[in-house]
């Protein structure tokens, strides 16, 4: 449901809602990778891999985490990590690669690499934040400042919840199969005066049995 009106109204969703603190926050934390990977082959490499990425990473990630802000609250827990985790990363770090191949930036492999790893730890501490209220730009935004200076207790929660994550994936698979997103199975206990005993269960098979189709 959230992702489809998401993709009914792509302007509103991803120009109007595009989150400039993570476009920012992402800028800071990606363009050093590629400037390290670089430098070895000069200055005038390295600054225009940093510019090329902080061109992409403000604009790409920005969009991103609009869509992050919209389904941060979506169940299962599992589907969204699989969609922001693995499908949107891998089509945006196709994109970079292809984006800093056609500007022949050097050293691309280790840059995508480590550019690779940056994504998938900041991408799933954005997504953490803003289940908590950090990192917004909709109605419930805080200043920017309150939300940098939550960061670091954000960050030190981040293991436990990924733990948890894990092991809530078998449940939510079952879930889904049983009856479909957002639905839990419950285990019902009967009263024990609500069980028939197993000799009467047995009979009640047999008359079925032995009864002729109508």
């Amino acid at each position: 449901m959230v992702v489809r009106h998401l993709l009914r109204h792509p302007i509103h969703s991803f120009i109007t809602c595009w989150n400039c603190k993570a476009g920012a926050l992402s800028v800071i934390l990606r363009v050093p990778v590629y400037v390290i990977t670089t430098v070895r082959h000069g200055w005038q490499a390295a600054t225009l891999a940093g510019a090329v990425e902080a061109v992409f990473s403000a604009t790409f990630a920005g969009v991103y985490a609009a869509f992050t802000e919209a389904v941060r609250d979506a169940v299962p827990e599992s589907i969204v990590a699989i969609l922001l985790l693995i499908v949107l990363l891998a089509i945006a770090l196709v994109l970079d690669a292809l984006l800093h191949y056609a500007m022949r930036t050097p050293n691309l492999v280790t840059g995508v690499s480590a550019s690779l790893v940056v994504s998938v730890l900041s991408s799933a501490f954005n997504w953490y934040s803003m289940q908590r209220g950090a990192l917004l730009v909709g109605p419930a935004a805080r200043p920017f400042a309150s939300d940098i200076a939550s960061l670091p207790v954000a960050a030190s929660k981040v293991p436990v919840a990924a733990v948890s994550l894990a092991e809530a994936c078998p449940q939510d698979y079952l879930r889904t199969r049983g009856g479909g997103i957002g639905m839990p199975i419950k285990t019902v206990h009967l009263p024990r005066e609500f069980l028939l005993p197993e000799s009467k269960v047995q009979r009640i098979l047999a008359d079925e049995r032995s009864d002729p189709p109508s």
